[in-house]
């Protein structure tokens, strides 16, 4: 162990000095913050100083007598009255912050009750409302022994700077509204940011998490946990400090696990506080506690007893709290189980349907900024689980797209509205059953209504369902379908485009066979079809690596003529040159195409009119690199959004023979299913087979409907 802590404490040095020398990060949308005053602005007025206290309690009870939330607007008043507002947390004796993309709120609500059964009184945002404005509601109350508050990963530094915090714990990172925070590695560049400016602070940090594991420095406690695998995808398997592969032993979930790397010494710590979790029980730092309840993460039931230990304060767990709400709630209506669950990225959807076993699940999915406007992510999300499904909200179409794709679902149907949909899936769930409500963020409020007042009567006509789906089968050697480093090239969703494939082939009765190029395989020489995606710098250079072996196979399949779809940042390494962390590299000379930073980043829903498939496609873009053409032809002319540089000047993507390259995500053959029927008929072509069947589209065409 003393040879690991030694090769960890090099490569974390290693990995500050590389930070400091980063390329500055141009900023991203922060819609959700505006009019948050800074607390470093210039200080208030002695007279509004004076009033911000009062005021925004004042406030906070007239909405409490309203008989609505009141977690964010008093602490919007106080911080427009006294911008340094947030400072009056240093008046609590111990400041605890909980940071990272999953779990806060739950952590947050464990540690305010097991402080309470040390004797100690608390106050924090116990509601989830991590943003200033949250935070200084939460200060509306007098000082007390604790302070514990989660906060969001952008606006962690200033957090810190006004509170002081003595422990800053990090959950976990996983991609998360990536259009608001960019990509995972992003986010962990800034909590590093924000964790420097506390050098006094404890940093407890979950040691399984790679990712956070690297944030390490200064004080720094790591905690860990033992527990069965789950099925869950993973945003961050190479090493955060030199970028090569990570090497692992065991996997808990995602990228969790027992990992090593063999480039730069970077491995799993040593755990200071460490937890067992198996179905019969929960054992902590060798005291086996009350079972867990079905509801509690075991990472934030451990990262809360660590964080009790870490502040030598006594743990007590006569038994566990109610759940956060929204997260687990549970409740019986007309003789079946109706529980609520969050569902807000690839990994917390994945977990709570393994968790939550169900005989039908109801999606309420939405797209507001809390949400993350790209909605990709519904396609990297385990549904094995799934069988019986109903959508509802904002976006219930496009999940009831992504379950279409999903063999092993029986059925599916939207709904405009959320009661019709609870009512079909509460009379499709047999008695003694279960159903789940998976909501995304937004529409927690809605499920929550929904469970503690069922609606009644017969549901209303769906929206949309979806349709036939098989055709008589044929015999004929399966379609490959080559997806290409899909670990290095996976963070926007971008691997649905080949599960649409499959599925479609499939339904024609053609078989079709998806295989995952991995680095230090030969390259797909024989593939059909050919599908790169998008990904962080870190991961694309590693991909190029892999890309340049290739190279001399990749040009032969395109001169004759195999289809090949490269989204955003396999689009950009196919072409002449690329920056990369900061460094012009070259790229594989393929596309006759140059890719530099912008002067801002290009997020967003983006409609393009394609020559090719005669139609208007459909998609979502978010990247930092504009891209400019020197020869082919662009993939579509942009009606709104920006295509390959700002403002549609470039068009949008590139053309050359049979190889399309895009910014779409979506995935973009889920939302345009004619591009991937036209891919399908080029296989065909090259086959010598007739022309496709048809399928019925009508689940795609409500959706694109919206």
């Amino acid at each position: 162990m003393g040879d690991i802590a030694e090769a960890n404490g090099a490569a974390r040095t290693r990995l500050r000095e590389v930070s400091v020398c980063r390329t500055p990060r141009r900023p991203y949308k922060r819609c959700v913050q505006k009019s948050i005053p800074r607390h470093d602005e210039a200080p208030a007025a002695a007279p509004a100083r004076l009033l911000a206290r009062p005021a925004g309690l004042l406030l906070r009870r007239a909405l409490h007598l309203a008989g609505r939330a009141a977690t964010s607007l008093p602490g919007r008043v106080s911080l427009r009255l006294d911008p340094g507002f947030l400072a009056r947390a240093r008046s609590h004796q111990r400041r605890i912050v909980v940071t990272g993309t999953n779990g806060k709120t739950s952590t947050v609500a464990l540690i305010g009750y097991l402080l309470g059964q040390a004797g100690l009184r608390t106050v924090g945002n116990l509601g989830g409302a991590n943003l200033p404005q949250g935070i200084a509601t939460a200060l509306l109350d007098k000082p007390a022994d604790a302070l514990v508050l989660e906060v969001d990963e952008l606006t962690l530094a200033r957090v810190i700077d006004a509170i002081a915090p003595d422990l800053v714990l990090v959950t976990g990172l996983f991609r998360d509204q990536m259009d608001r925070h960019g990509e995972v590695r992003s986010v962990r560049d800034r909590i590093a940011d924000a964790l420097d400016r506390a050098p006094d602070a404890l940093r407890l940090l979950n040691g399984d998490d790679p990712l956070t594991a690297s944030l390490a420095g200064g004080r720094t406690r790591f905690f860990r946990l033992e527990q069965p695998p789950l099925d869950v995808p993973a945003d961050g398997t190479d090493c955060p400090v030199c970028g090569a592969a990570l090497d692992y032993t065991s996997r808990i979930y995602a990228q969790l696990g027992e990992y090593h790397c063999a480039a730069c010494g970077f491995a799993a710590p040593a755990a200071d506080f460490a937890a067992t979790a198996t179905p019969e029980g929960f054992a902590f730092e060798g005291e086996t506690l009350p079972p867990l309840p079905r509801a509690l993460h075991p990472y934030s039931a451990l990262g809360a007893l660590a964080a009790m230990r870490a502040l030598d304060l006594p743990v007590r767990v006569p038994e566990w709290p109610r759940p956060v709400p929204g997260r687990g709630d549970e409740v019986r209506v007309d003789g079946r189980d109706v529980v609520v669950v969050l569902g807000k990225n690839p990994a917390s959807t994945s977990w709570n349907l393994a968790r939550h076993a169900a005989s039908t699940h109801l999606f309420l999915a939405a797209d507001e900024i809390a949400d993350g406007r790209d909605v990709s992510w519904f396609f990297d999300v385990t549904m094995t689980p799934v069988r019986h499904a109903f959508t509802a909200g904002p976006r219930a179409r496009d999940m009831l797209v992504r379950l279409r794709y999903e063999r092993h679902v029986e059925s599916g149907a939207a709904y405009a509205d959320a009661e019709d949909a609870f009512r079909a899936a509460l009379a499709a769930t047999p008695e003694g059953g279960r159903l789940a409500l998976v909501a995304t963020y937004t529409q927690l409020p809605a499920a929550l209504a929904l469970m503690r007042q069922p609606p009644r009567g017969k549901p209303g006509p769906a929206i949309a369902g979806f349709g036939p789906r098989v055709h008589p089968p044929r015999v004929d050697a399966p379609v490959r379908i080559a997806l290409c480093l899909p670990d290095q090239l996976g963070t926007y969703g971008d691997s649905g485009n080949g599960r649409v494939l499959v599925e479609r082939l499939a339904w024609r009765g053609i078989p079709a066979e998806l295989h995952r190029i991995l680095p230090g395989d030969p390259a797909p020489r024989d593939a059909d079809i050919l599908l790169l995606g998008g990904g962080e710098d870190r991961g694309q250079r590693r991909a190029m690596e892999a890309l340049g072996g290739w190279r001399p196979d990749l040009a032969a399949m395109q001169e004759d003529g195999v289809p090949a779809l490269l989204v955003c940042g396999g689009l950009q390494l196919y072409g002449e040159s690329l920056t990369l962390e900061g460094q012009e590299v070259a790229g594989l000379g393929l596309l006759p195409l140059v890719t530099a930073p912008g002067d801002r980043r290009l997020v967003g829903h983006i409609r393009i009119a394609c020559a090719l498939t005669g139609t208007t496609l459909r998609g979502f873009e978010n990247h930092g690199g504009h891209s400019r053409r020197l020869g082919g032809v662009a993939f579509g002319t942009v009606l709104s959004g920006n295509g390959n540089a700002a403002d549609g000047r470039e068009g949008e993507g590139i053309v050359v023979s049979r190889t399309i390259g895009t910014y779409l995500h979506g995935p973009v053959l889920a939302r345009n299913p004619e591009l991937a029927d036209l891919m399908l008929g080029w296989v065909a072509e090259r086959r010598g087979w007739s022309k496709l069947a048809p399928l019925d589209d009508s689940t795609e065409a409500a959706m694109r409907a919206r």
